[in-house]
């Protein structure tokens, strides 16, 4: 893909990013620019040296402009032999870099079982999972397709749980904590599963009336298992779903952590009706 465009509800762009590529057809950067032109964003991607362990050949640094083109986070990432992510550092230059490990188990066809995620060396995550019987290839992806993540939030709201994000009905939300901001919601999926698009429908679309009531999100951190995946998106204030491409394979885990929101005419709520993974 060279250039991914965005439009309203109204049919007008709202956003386009272009992507460009090295000689060996690996991406090395992307730019997001407004419907005027100006940019939103900017990745840049390096690799490094085959003989660092790295057999998906994926990048090793991501590099976060902003829309000064003022460098905001680097991140360094390292791999084992299996191609799993072993190392992730974030550097934002005003403070002490983050460091994440993760360590795995795997069984006997070379796929993890298990993994710690730690973050400046204190564990905050444990994923464990569990393989089947392997089954033809059309009824795996059959089952991939229908069953659904288990998600789960940093801050929740009472009466309004994280579980009406995925229940299909847009007339339910998941509403943020007050006493939180900018809240990460994890997906986490049974088995890894090829990911085309994800559809969010920010808000609380129980009404129109409703729906402007509350605060919904203007941009986001789009994370996932594999580390090609991460960018922050921006979306337009309109009462529709709206779906970001991913084109990702085998990915275990999404996390979308909220950055900024359009005010709400009479509440503080940050509302989410439904995210939904094709």
């Amino acid at each position: 893909m060279i250039e991914r465009t965005k439009y309203d509800n109204e049919g007008a762009i709202s956003s386009k990013t272009i992507y460009t590529y090295n000689e060996k057809n690996k991406l090395v950067g992307e730019r997001t620019v407004d419907e005027n032109g100006y940019q939103q964003s900017r990745w840049e991607y390096r690799y490094r040296d085959t003989l660092v362990p790295n057999p998906k050949g994926k990048y090793a640094i991501a590099r976060e402009y902003d829309r000064a083109d003022n460098l905001e986070y680097e991140r360094t990432y390292s791999y084992n032999l299996k191609g799993d992510i072993s190392q992730e550092v974030i550097e934002n230059y005003e403070s002490a870099p983050t460091t994440i490990t993760y360590e795995y188990s795997y069984n006997d066809d070379n796929n993890w079982t298990r993994r710690v995620q730690k973050v400046n060396g204190i564990a905050t995550w444990v994923t464990e999972r569990q393989y089947n019987v392997k089954i033809p290839r059309p009824v795996a992806r059959a089952q991939k397709i229908l069953s659904k993540p288990t998600v789960s939030a940093t801050s929740t709201a009472p009466g309004y749980p994280i579980e009406n994000i995925s229940d299909g009905n847009p007339a339910t939300a998941w509403v943020q904590g007050r006493e939180s901001a900018g809240a990460t919601l994890t997906f986490e999926f049974s088995e890894p599963r090829d990911i085309t698009n994800m559809t969010i429908t920010p808000g609380y679309n129980k009404s129109e009336k409703i729906w402007k009531h509350n605060r919904r999100i203007k941009s986001f951190y789009l994370q996932a298992s594999d580390a090609s995946m991460n960018r922050l998106v921006e979306l337009p204030d309109n009462v529709k779903s709206q779906t970001i491409p991913m084109n990702l394979t085998a990915v275990t885990w999404v996390s979308i952590k909220i950055v900024d929101t359009y005010p709400g005419e009479g509440s503080e709520d940050v509302c989410i009706s439904e995210v939904s993974f094709q």
